[in-house]
């Protein structure tokens, strides 16, 4: 267990360096910054942008500023902002509710999708193996299908642009973008939702299939139990560890997946943020979201591991 736990902290501390590094050193590979773009369309003269870049430690070597970089992170200070001076722990922190309440709603809207269709699609594999009786016609099956790969293979971009023609436009049913109120929430949580949806609908369906004909299953269906006790508290329980995983992997879909909704639909949020920084040269508001997204993605795995813990027995024991 102590081992498991120390291997985990490892490879969640080696893929934050590595993310970190390839961001410090990328970035830099770039030409020109926000800074000095900005002093030159004002007109300042070289000096003053000389003087502006030594306040910040831009003229010193790369690996010297790599150095003080990592020396800053582990005291918790992300660095301030090229273009206006502030702290990059604040502009973030004005903008990361509006893109953990998107998340949220999100993942939310995928989870529920993904698992309603998978279900629907693993019908064949319960019927077969005589876990449920109930014939769902190939029509409704199909049509469960074709909805999972375009979830997987529609970009957000397509379907954010066919949902806001859609409901904004023709039907002015929802607002086409804004922030603030559940109204301006529904639409985007809606895409980014459908998006994550499409791998969850994947996974339960495979799922469904392998643990259909599983022994205990069986056993179960052989004691007479109901098939709602048999498809759902046997099949889809054991199903919720790989669902769990899988939604965990979302994680950092999300996150990306925000970049572009937050834009399209005129959000707040990290996303939109990160955008920005990046048209704007920013790169130390760069390096600040891309460690606060990376410390994301590391959590909501260690939270996935911890419930699928909790939901599977078998698990537990292979770890004592």
């Amino acid at each position: 267990m102590t081992a498991r736990v120390l291997a985990f902290l490892l490879r969640a501390v080696a893929s934050a360096w590595l993310a970190v590094t390839v961001t410090f050193v990328l970035l830099r590979l770039l030409p020109g910054d926000g800074l000095t773009a900005q002093l030159r369309e004002s007109g300042a003269p070289d000096s003053v942008i000389a003087e502006r870049q030594a306040a910040l430690g831009l003229d010193a070597p790369l690996p010297v500023q790599y150095g003080r970089y990592i020396a800053a992170l582990l005291r918790g200070d992300l660095g301030v902002s090229l273009l206006n001076g502030q702290p990059v722990s604040e502009l973030m922190g004005a903008q990361v509710w509006a893109t953990v309440e998107l998340a949220i709603a999100s993942l939310m809207v995928g989870t529920v999708l993904g698992v309603g269709i998978g279900y629907v699609g693993g019908q064949s594999a319960l019927q077969r193996y005589k876990v449920s009786s109930r014939a769902v016609p190939d029509g409704l099956r199909n049509i469960a299908g074709i909805v999972a790969t375009v979830a997987l293979s529609a970009p957000v971009m397509w379907t954010g642009t066919l949902a806001v023609w859609l409901f904004a436009a023709r039907l002015d049913w929802l607002p086409a973008g804004g922030a603030g109120r559940l109204s301006q929430l529904i639409l985007p949580a809606l895409v980014l939702g459908f998006a994550t949806a499409g791998g969850v609908a994947q996974v339960t369906q495979r799922a469904l299939g392998a643990i259909g004909r599983e022994a205990f299953v069986q056993t179960a269906i052989a004691k007479g139990l109901s098939e709602w006790v048999v498809g759902f508290r046997h099949v889809l329980r054991v199903a919720l560890p790989l669902i769990i995983t899988q939604m965990s992997i979302q994680a950092g879909f999300l996150l990306s997946g925000a970049v572009v909704t937050e834009s399209m639909f005129s959000r707040p949020g990290i996303g939109r943020l990160l955008l920005d920084a990046v048209l704007r040269q920013d790169y130390l508001l760069v390096q600040g979201i891309v460690v606060w997204m990376s410390l994301v993605v590391i959590a909501a795995t260690a939270l996935a591991d911890g419930l699928a813990l909790l939901t599977d027995a078998r698990l537990r024991q292979s770890m004592l």
